[in-house]
């Protein structure tokens, strides 16, 4: 290398075919939003029914998000008072505590809140 001239001179070299590769890309990205926009006006009748499903469904996203973040934010306020209810600690729960080892299985906490979270879901679908 000769010195600053030199690396100023290939600097230019790869930012000028840098440019035109993205004039190149560009074009073709053109004549691809253009055919879509004529493929979308001919189903405008479709699309329009399509748009209004997408936004129910939107609409539906953002009010399970509300409820569940209201929900963890309630659980999270009264955490103090539900550490005190024996979930994990029920007859049927698994506890095998060796040395070296432990192992636990909440059969029967899991059972128990499996039929709690199916119970709400079933009130709140009607």
């Amino acid at each position: 290398m000769d010195g600053p001239s030199q690396i100023k001179r290939l600097r230019g070299g790869i930012l000028k075919y840098a440019a035109q590769a993205t004039s190149q890309i560009d074009a073709e990205i053109g004549k691809k939003d253009h055919f879509w926009m004529e493929t979308s006006d001919k189903l405008s009748g479709k699309s329009d029914d399509l748009l209004k499903r997408r936004h129910g469904r939107k609409e539906t996203m953002q009010r399970t998000l509300v409820i569940l973040g209201v929900a963890l934010a309630v659980v999270g306020l009264l955490w103090p008072w539900l550490g005190k209810i024996p979930l994990g600690r029920l007859p049927g729960d698994i506890f095998i505590n060796r040395p070296g080892f432990k192992l636990f299985i909440p059969i029967t906490t899991m059972v128990l809140l499996s039929g709690l979270i199916s119970l709400i879901l079933w009130i709140f679908r009607k």
